[in-house]
């Protein structure tokens, strides 16, 4: 049996997703893949190097399948997976050169690190 998802941000650069859990038995397995079917990653057992709690390969473009699939009659059937965050990439890399003329009269935190207005990589669903 098999089952597909997707994830989709209109005009993204690249997705990434977040696994808080991942736990599948040997019979199980995800694919991800971008819009094209271009494979990124397959996870099987506790996904990648078996944590159980990783960040997934991104894919290039504005949509992420994710393809799970177990093998019948072959024993437990097990597929446990929880996605805690989704970041998408910003289709303009030029958006804060849009906002201001000089680079060195962007805005900052004290510490010196850039605004979190200005980074290329948005959160879509913070799910803490």
């Amino acid at each position: 049996s098999k089952f597909t998802y997707s994830i989709e941000k209109s005009g993204s650069s690249y997705i990434s997703i977040h696994f808080a859990s991942f736990d599948f038995s040997k019979e199980c397995s995800m694919e991800i893949s971008d819009a094209n079917g271009v494979l990124a990653a397959e996870y099987s057992l506790q996904g990648r190097r078996n944590l159980g709690n990783f960040w997934a390969r991104h894919v290039e473009g504005d949509t992420l399948n994710l393809l799970v699939f177990c093998v019948l009659g072959a024993g437990e059937n097990k597929v446990d997976f929880e996605i805690d965050e989704i970041v998408a990439g910003l289709p303009d890399e030029t958006i804060a050169d849009d906002i201001f003329d000089d680079s060195a009269n962007r805005p900052s935190v004290g510490d010196g690190e850039p605004d979190a207005r200005y980074l290329r990589t948005q959160d879509l669903f913070p799910l803490q």
